[in-house]
C-alpha cells in the first residue's frame, strides 16, 4: 500500500470503510503508518464476528481500540 508511485502522506485521522479481511491485509501493508503520531484510525465495514481479528491485527502493530460503535451486525472502531 505504501509502495509505488504515490506520494506518502500522514494524517491525524485516517478512515477506512472496508471489509475486515481487507483491513487486516492493509495493516500488514502499513495502513497504521499513514497516521501521524497520536493520530486516530477509524475503521468501519466490519462484521461483528470479524471484530476480534481486526483488533488482533491492530494490536500486532502496537495499536489499541479506544472506541467502538455497533449497529446490528456492523462494527466501527476507533484505534490509536
Amino acid at each position: 500500500m505504501l509502495q509505488g508511485k504515490h506520494t506518502k502522506y500522514q494524517a491525524p485521522l485516517v478512515l477506512a470503510n472496508i471489509l475486515a479481511p481487507v483491513i487486516i491485509k492493509l495493516f500488514d501493508d502499513g495502513l497504521h503508518k499513514l497516521m501521524l503520531p497520536g493520530g486516530v484510525l477509524i475503521l468501519s465495514g466490519i462484521l461483528e464476528e470479524q471484530e476480534e481479528r481486526v483488533l488482533m491485527a491492530a494490536k500486532k502493530q502496537g495499536l489499541e481500540m479506544v472506541l467502538k460503535n455497533q449497529i446490528g451486525d456492523w462494527v466501527s472502531l476507533a484505534i490509536k
